[in-house]
């Protein structure tokens, strides 16, 4: 017996709705994990070694002391004797080599006859030798060898009682020659009128920085005490109000034994 498509579709309809529901339902991908960053690398260049050989050690510089040191602008220390007056550097004022120059007071010598100015110090540290500073005047009519009168005048410095420094000076205008001559840098004034006595071209007057000279660095000198004399000298020597000599500034620097 045959039956119409109407009675057979609801079955059909039933049957697909069972099959449907009896079908599992996929299952879903898992999702895909996001990957951890790799940290970066890093190389890791050792500094480069030096392959030049160490520096030689520097031959060690002797050290220096100033043991002394004076402007005598409070007066001559207690350190000198002989002739110790102090009186104003007059017309001499702001000469001299950068901040070293001449100021205030200095000492003076126009002694008659001429008498020396003794610096003593003792208690001296360890040394190999000794430098010494000072700025000196040349003070009116000194007259060197030849002039027409009253010559020769010398300028003379011991140390120990050994003659480290002699010699003649000349400011007069006629005549006179000075055995001195100053290294680069020690001459500062050469006869010009620089205050004192003012009578004519034969008072005048000149100064120098013999902290410049070399002759006096590295004196040789290991004694625990240390005297040094300043005096004139001559046949002709005059003194007083027509011839003297100053000193300013005065430092004694000692190179000390090195360890």
């Amino acid at each position: 017996m045959k039956r119409s498509i109407e009675s057979i579709f609801p079955a059909f309809l039933l049957l697909t709705a069972l099959v449907h529901a009896c079908t599992p339902a996929p299952t879903p991908a898992p999702p895909t994990a996001t990957p951890s960053p790799i940290p970066p690398t890093f190389t890791h260049t050792p500094a480069p070694t030096s392959t030049s050989l160490p520096s030689a050690t520097p031959t060690a510089v002797p050290e220096r002391m100033i043991i002394f040191s004076t402007d005598f602008n409070s007066g001559v220390p207690s350190e000198f004797a002989g002739v110790v007056t102090s009186e104003s550097v007059q017309g001499y004022a702001d000469i001299g080599t950068g901040m070293n120059v001449f100021s205030g007071d200095f000492l003076r010598n126009s002694s008659i006859p001429p008498l020396p100015t003794t610096l003593t110090l003792t208690g001296l540290p360890a040394h190999t030798s000794l430098d010494l500073h000072f700025l000196l005047a040349i003070i009116d009519s000194w007259d060197g060898t030849g002039a027409s009168c009253c010559g020769i005048d010398r300028f003379t410095i011991t140390m120990d009682g050994e003659t480290i420094f002699t010699e003649v000076f000349n400011n007069v205008a006629t005549g006179g020659v000075q055995s001195y001559i100053p290294p680069p840098g020690v001459e500062l004034v050469r006869t010009v009128e620089l205050g004192f006595r003012d009578i004519d071209v034969h008072d005048q007057d000149s100064g120098y920085d013999m902290a410049q000279d070399p002759t006096f660095a590295n004196l040789p000198h290991t004694a625990s005490t240390l005297t040094i004399e300043w005096y004139a000298s001559g046949p002709g020597w005059q003194g007083d109000i027509d011839e003297s000599w100053a000193i300013d500034n005065l430092e004694v620097v000692l190179n000390l034994e090195n360890d």
